[in-house]
């Protein structure tokens, strides 16, 4: 069997599904008491907080998470040669000193403009101090940054998934103390405080594989002009995802409140949650494959349509049963201040589908090594998705952000598959179109049943309709591992 069966897109889904699934339980734990403990309009403020800081750390590094991985990755490649090893050493110190300076100007930007950035987000000044506070969250953000970046240059797959579990654990043990006794008061310090133990963490790690050096002189830091090029191209991309998440909370904010950025921004991570599961081993697994096979055109379609297919089919039945389960799973993971959301996470969910399609879709352009056009089709993704949310807030509310979030996930995916087919000759063919069109009608009927039934009809109904997905999508996946390739 060649590297795209759908038996090795299922072992690499499952692999790191895994730890994404211990994850995800860790970080339900944390949401459930900081949803206690802080409320909607808590959930709602850290949101905004967060979505700011990510903001400017994403800009200030210069895509570093990227171009840095690459520089290390290659040096790693060539340190059988002569002289490889010093190369390396060199590149993880180049990497490494550029993430400190970034590190420095991303604190300086966000302290000194804390006044703005209050106001862009708040519409006064009230919130500046928070920001002030957040100015560290910010630095010690892009020094994780940093530190990732080694390890993933030095192939370190299994040490960076210790990490990750290591950050969530770290994080409810600074947090969930600090909401405890202050509150939504202590969101800004309690960001502060997880972010510098997910840098402590990491630097423990890191430090033990390659010992910290640093070197600051201007002829070693213009070593690192290829690195910054190449990452300059990823920060417009970045800056735009941050940029749009953080006009809609803000723009929801002003015209509501934070109660209503709260139950917005957990309904988004709820069904982002779980999906988690299946699409987290596309960027570590798909990506490498597709590119390894490119230039071959047909391995080319083959890897993306398989990948899509078996995306969706696993998805789907999730996506039916977290549905039908939101009346259960909102009380029980937040509180019942949240139930206001479950229409919203409902109606969401069903965009899920697209983006079983759209993200592998969204990755032909760097396996193409064309990240300008990548750069291009995210922008418009996001360009997008602003309007059609604030449109679905204004005329639904909450409910209507659902609404916009499936209409964003249905033009991202129309946009990017027909782009696939006229620059890449990639296209999902008929059979996959089939399996679409039948999964997203079910899944719609499973919403219109939702919305409309109560009582026991809602859960008898709703069981039999969840249990039928998931015979499905077994009988389907079953079918595709005993193809011969």
């Amino acid at each position: 069997m060649t590297s795209n069966s759908y038996k090795s897109i299922l072992k690499a889904i499952s692999l790191f599904s895994g730890v994404q699934g211990l994850s995800i339980l860790l970080n339900i734990g944390r949401a459930k008491l900081a949803a206690l403990l802080l409320g909607p309009a808590g959930i709602g403020l850290n949101a905004i907080y967060n979505e700011t800081r990510e903001l400017i750390h994403s800009s200030t590094n210069l895509g570093m998470d990227t171009s840095g991985t690459r520089e290390i990755a290659k040096a790693l490649g060539e340190r059988d040669k002569e002289g490889g090893e010093a190369r390396l050493h060199d590149a993880v110190m180049l990497t490494r000193s550029w993430s400190m300076i970034f590190a420095i100007a991303g604190f300086l930007l966000t302290f000194l403009l804390a006044e703005p950035i209050s106001w862009l987000t708040f519409s006064d000044g009230s919130h500046a101090n928070g920001y002030r506070i957040i100015s560290f969250a910010v630095a010690f953000s892009t020094l994780t940054c940093g530190e990732l970046v080694v390890l993933r240059g030095l192939q370190k797959l299994k040490l960076i998934a210790t990490v990750s579990i290591v950050h969530v654990i770290a994080g409810i043990l600074t947090t969930i103390p600090v909401y405890y006794y202050w509150g939504i008061d202590g969101v800004a310090a309690a960001l502060v405080l997880m972010t510098f133990s997910m840098a402590a963490t990491t630097m423990a790690f890191s430090y033990r594989i390659e010992k910290p050096r640093f070197c600051f002189k201007k002829s070693h830091l213009a070593k690192g002009k290829t690195m910054l090029i190449i990452g300059l191209s990823f920060v417009l991309s970045a800056f735009i995802a941050s940029g749009s998440k953080l006009t809609v909370q803000s723009y929801i904010n002003s015209h509501g409140s934070l109660e209503m950025v709260g139950l917005y921004n957990s309904g988004v991570t709820l069904t982002l949650t779980y999906a988690g599961v299946v699409f987290a081993s596309l960027d570590t697994d798909f990506f490498p494959r597709l590119s390894s096979v490119f230039n071959d055109l047909g391995q080319r379609c083959v890897t993306v349509c398989r990948q899509m297919e078996m995306g969706l089919l696993l998805i789907f039945p999730i996506v039916v049963c977290a549905m039908f389960a939101m009346p259960l799973i909102v009380p029980l993971l937040f509180s019942s201040e949240f139930n206001a959301m479950i229409p919203m996470a409902q109606i969401a969910s069903i965009g899920l589908l697209f983006r079983a399609l759209y993200i592998p879709a969204a990755l032909i352009p760097l396996a193409a090594g064309e990240s300008k056009v990548y750069l291009i089709l995210q922008g418009l993704s996001y360009l997008s998705f602003i309007p059609a949310l604030i449109i679905g807030y204004e005329l639904g509310g909450v409910t209507g952000t659902g609404v916009g979030l499936l209409v964003s996930h249905s033009t991202d995916i129309i946009v990017n598959l027909i782009f696939a087919k006229w620059k890449y000759n990639v296209s999902i063919g008929k059979r996959l179109a089939v399996v679409l069109a039948t999964l997203t009608t079910y899944t719609a009927v499973c919403y219109a049943i939702a919305y409309s039934l109560h009582g026991m009809a809602y859960i008898t109904i709703g069981a039999l309709l969840s249990l039928a997905s998931v015979a499905i999508s077994g009988i389907m996946v079953k079918k595709k591992l005993k193809i011969t390739e």
